[in-house]
């Protein structure tokens, strides 16, 4: 559950972490949580570039809707890996798993 409040640096925390890193179910949520907040960082990036070409209350709402799916996305993964489930997202939650199988 800890691998998710502090976006990639917890991800890559547990990673490093030598009790935990042995661990594939943490070694999942360690490498889901670094690729879903790389996602998020990508989307932000883009949102910054077309807000130069969109009005300013559309930027906003893109803005505020990005930064509710990163919360609630945060939130959702966090509960979902509390209760021991691995949830995985359709694309990150594959590579995600396939990155924890290799060690």
């Amino acid at each position: 559950m800890l691998c998710y409040p502090l976006s990639i640096v917890s991800g890559l925390l547990f990673l490093s972490l030598r009790p935990y890193s042995q661990h594939p179910f943490v070694r999942f949520h360690a490498y889901q949580s670094i690729y879903f907040f790389f996602v998020l960082f990508i989307l932000n990036f883009i949102l910054l570039v077309l807000s130069v070409l969109i009005p300013d209350i559309l930027d906003k709402m893109m803005n505020s809707g990005l930064r509710l799916i990163a919360v609630g996305g945060t939130l959702w993964l966090m509960y979902q890996s509390y209760l021991g489930v691995r949830f995985r997202f359709p694309y990150i939650g594959d590579q995600a798993e396939t990155q924890a199988n290799k060690q």
